[in-house]
């Protein structure tokens, strides 16, 4: 949720370097919660998955993966999960499967 805005009074005896600087942290405090969300910070990957084949996948993102979305499959009726196989590069990859053949667009964040 977004933080309304904290009204600021300008006074006489004001300058301009402390209003703009009351400003940039009223906007900064109020975007904290959108930027950090991790479902935002996230990348597009094309693959290509086998049947019951576990894949590993660079995601890319520079961190730990919270999860991913299949948006783009050439199959409709195929599932993609997480694999349940052990990764201890959860920073660099993520392990997948599927339910088919199928060449996806999956976002990861």
């Amino acid at each position: 949720m977004v933080k309304p805005f904290t009204k600021i009074s300008i006074k006489d005896n004001d300058n301009i370097n402390s209003v703009v600087n009351r400003l940039q942290d009223n906007v900064s405090d109020s975007f904290k919660p959108i930027l950090s969300n991790k479902l935002l910070d996230g990348t597009i990957v094309q693959v290509s998955l086998q049947t019951n084949v576990d894949q590993n996948v660079a995601h890319g993102l520079g961190r730990p993966y919270v999860g991913f979305i299949p948006i783009l499959k050439n199959q409709p009726n195929i599932d993609i999960w997480l694999s349940n196989r052990e990764n201890n590069q959860k920073d660099k990859i993520i392990i997948i499967n599927s339910t088919g053949n199928v060449q996806a667009s999956i976002y990861f964040f």
